[in-house]
């Protein structure tokens, strides 16, 4: 058991050199019911919004359940609204936004973590002209699932 906590404690603690914000403070953790900071209440908020469409949300919730991603808030200037990474396990929103928008950004990056999560990456075999088409297939999907979700 302390081995355990020792490495989860120094994979944390790598994966925070790895990323330029503070994951402790900016970050809600597996299983995202303990927030603690504003950062981490403000994504539980997000949360609970995701869940409210639990029917339409279904598939996004799963995919959250399987992989356990952090949930963050990216306190960088200029940066995209939102993300996931995958090399880190982490889904990020943009400081700047909204309680309305930390939901819909949710759910678009949770979608991508779904689409992750069912195999739906770009090959590397794929000319740069097909893996444009590749983002641009995976973003539409994203942008119809959260209108789905929305509406």
């Amino acid at each position: 058991m302390v081995m355990t906590m020792a490495v989860a404690s120094s994979v944390a603690t790598a994966q925070d050199d790895l990323w330029h914000g503070d994951r402790t403070e900016q970050c809600l953790s597996h299983p995202y019911d303990a927030p603690v900071t504003q950062d981490q209440s403000r994504l539980a908020a997000a949360l609970v919004g995701v869940t409210a469409a639990r029917s339409q949300a279904s598939s996004l919730l799963r995919a959250l359940e399987s992989k356990r991603p952090d949930l963050c808030i990216d306190h960088v200037e200029a940066g995209p609204r939102g993300y996931y990474d995958v090399s880190l396990n982490l889904v990020a929103l943009d400081a700047a936004l909204t309680p309305q928008e930390d939901v819909a950004i949710l759910v678009h990056e949770l979608r991508h973590l779904d689409q992750f999560n069912r195999g739906f990456c770009p090959s590397t075999v794929l000319s740069m002209q097909e893996n444009a088409r590749s983002v641009i297939a995976t973003e539409a999907d994203a942008m119809a699932v959260t209108t789905s979700v929305a509406w």
